[in-house]
């Protein structure tokens, strides 16, 4: 089933002579539970592309349909609402909030719904291995550990999409491999995931990878797995 369909996106940046086309005629389809991988060099406009779909920036033209609702016709007070209740989105350099505690961290996405996922916060606590941390500031942890919260918080609403910017390029290579994990694990419970990486051999990991150049998809291969 396709959940994100895009269609003759495009975003441009600058004027005139400076003008640069970062996001091109792009078009292409996500069905539910795949893992897509964007690779690219840097300047490609992967980027770009992952905060359009993630209704993080507007588009200049084009449509962005994720189930059944084109983000690119909403206001920001839909967009924000449509994002809370349906999008996930985890952060290179985390961005976590540093007066708030792990658990609270984690939990600031459900402080704007009624619904309280204190079930799913359990459940997200043990699988990021974060249960003796609840109670520590972000300054207290490892990159590896802030980023593991900041796994939590994307997923605590049980997003119908979790984008990902470079969610391990500011890690080290063992603490790369375990969020990778992670990301994997959740896949493979049904989560739809579009990661942008530079690193290609974590691209490996996904079930599509999609390569980006000059504003554009160059290529765009699905893997079999056995």
């Amino acid at each position: 089933m396709e959940i994100l369909k895009i269609k003759k996106l495009s975003k441009k940046y600058g004027k005139k002579d400076s003008e640069i086309l970062a996001v091109n005629n792009v078009s292409f389809n996500v069905r539910k539970g795949e893992f897509i991988a964007i690779v690219g060099p840097s300047g490609s406009g992967k980027s770009t592309l992952l905060n359009l779909l993630a209704g993080l920036d507007k588009a200049d033209s084009g449509e962005i349909i994720i189930n059944k609702t084109d983000i690119c016709k909403l206001n920001d007070k839909q967009m924000t609402i449509f994002r809370r209740d349906n999008i996930g989105f985890i952060y290179q350099f985390y961005n976590l909030i540093p007066t708030l505690t792990v658990k609270e961290n984690i939990l600031l996405p459900t402080l704007l719904t009624n619904n309280r996922q204190d079930e799913n916060y359990q459940k997200l606590i043990t699988k990021l291995g974060l249960q003796a941390k609840e109670e520590c500031l972000p300054n207290d942890l490892s990159g590896g550990q802030q980023q593991r919260v900041a796994i939590g918080r994307a997923l605590i609403n049980n997003p119908l999409i979790l984008f990902a910017d470079e969610p391990t390029g500011n890690l080290d290579s063992v603490s790369a491999k375990k969020i990778m994990d992670l990301l994997l694990h959740y896949n493979k419970n049904g989560q739809t995931i579009i990661m942008v990486t530079h690193d290609l051999n974590l691209a490996k990991k996904a079930s599509r990878v999609i390569t980006f150049k000059d504003g554009k998809i160059i290529k765009d291969s699905v893997k079999i797995h056995n």
